[in-house]
């Protein structure tokens, strides 16, 4: 199926040959989702209260990696050669190869063990040999009160699997985490990078209950009802779980360089403790134990799974808050004020540490692996309006 849409004459391959070929698999099946839930409701002292469980597989979905799977990777089984696979042995192929006729008589030994040692890289775009699992169970409570307003509380846990990732990486805070082996899909599954284990929002719209026909001070008049009257509330409290960290290897190792292979990942140190503890403030130059990971073997592929499965970027913890008031002044005339506080806590989130190790600055100030050096979030905003209707 690999060279089924690549061309229609062997001249026509052949003058393809020695270098490298992206094209797509004429047989790729479609990808699908299935989808399944269950909920309960149940109204309990005026709360309408509601549990449910959400369940999502995909299948047959696209990689993320570059232009694609490669398909021409040196087959792991050789990996163990090590240096080997770099010297070089009689090119069957020259002086028949359009690319180098005449130049070039040798070839790498890692490139003839190569499934087809003709070419460089094969990539499929698109290859559809992915697949994701997504579980999540969730919990609303909602209140609507009878003196105005409404109450709601929403809660989902949930867990995203899967060895592929977004196709729309750039809109996402967390860099998405390529394939590494593209002969052996298996280790690639893990946490998906937008995984969000916990989240919590809490959203409130609620009057006042003094002034004018309220609770308290119902039966206020005049002035004294223009300055107590019509207030109101509003706010939305967000909670949520971080994303997961993606470690990668800054450099290019001899397989990755040479032979095909997909973006390096790390070595993590057997037994070593990845996490540290403290608050995100004090974690800015070192969010993690570095000291866990290592650089890969030149001629093998880093035990780090695509996503950590532990640690994992800043969290949200903010409030927005609004408050409001409107006062008529008589039958034609009313004026409304509206202020608005966004993060009205000041609360910093910030973004993912360097996650990229490179150990020719491992020891430099140019090392950010581990370093918080920006942040997600846009600090207190406070909006002031006031309109007048007539």
């Amino acid at each position: 199926g690999v060279n089924q849409p690549l061309g229609h004459s062997a001249n026509f391959m052949s003058s393809l040959e020695g270098g490298q070929l992206v094209a797509a698999e004429a047989t790729q099946p479609y990808s699908y989702t299935q989808q399944w839930n269950f909920g309960i409701q149940r109204q309990i002292y005026g709360f309408l209260v509601e549990a449910a469980y959400t369940g999502n597989k995909a299948a047959h979905l696209s990689s993320v990696s570059g232009n694609g799977v490669n398909v021409n990777q040196l087959p792991d089984q050789y990996d163990s050669l090590g240096a080997q696979l770099l010297t070089t042995v009689p090119d069957p192929f020259a002086g028949h190869l359009p690319v180098t006729a005449g130049l070039n008589t040798t070839e790498t030994l890692g490139q003839s063990l190569r499934p087809f040692p003709q070419f460089t890289n094969i990539l499929i775009p698109n290859y559809a040999a992915f697949s994701s699992f997504y579980n999540a169970g969730t919990l609303q409570i909602r209140k609507r009160f009878g003196s105005g307003g409404t109450f709601m509380f929403s809660y989902v846990r949930s867990k995203t699997m899967g060895n592929t990732d977004t196709m729309t990486g750039y809109l996402e805070t967390n860099p998405v985490g390529w394939v590494q082996d593209f002969t052996n899909l298996r280790p690639e599954w893990s946490l998906m990078s937008f995984d969000v284990p916990q989240r919590a929002v809490v959203s409130y719209v609620l009057d006042a209950p003094f002034g004018k026909g309220k609770h308290f001070l119902g039966n206020v008049t005049g002035v004294a009802d223009k300055l107590v009257s019509g207030w109101s509330i509003e706010g939305v409290t967000t909670f949520q779980s971080g994303y997961p960290l993606v470690f990668t290897y800054a450099l290019k190792t001899a397989l990755s360089q040479n032979f095909g292979t997909g973006t390096p990942r790390l070595n993590v140190i057997a037994g070593c403790d990845k996490s540290i503890g403290g608050s995100p403030t004090s974690k800015i130059l070192e969010w993690f134990n570095t000291s866990c990971f290592a650089a890969p073997s030149n001629y093998g592929f880093g035990d780090e799974s695509r996503t950590d499965p532990n640690l994992r970027g800043q969290g949200i913890n903010n409030f927005d808050i609004s408050l409001s008031k409107n006062t008529r002044i008589n039958e034609r005339f009313a004026l409304e004020f509206r202020s608005e506080f966004f993060n009205i806590f000041n609360r910093v989130q910030f973004a993912p540490p360097g996650t990229s190790l490179n150990p020719s600055t491992f020891s430099t100030s140019a090392n950010l692996f581990g370093v918080v050096t920006s942040q997600n979030n846009n600090p207190r905003q406070i909006q002031l309006a006031m309109r007048l209707r007539f």
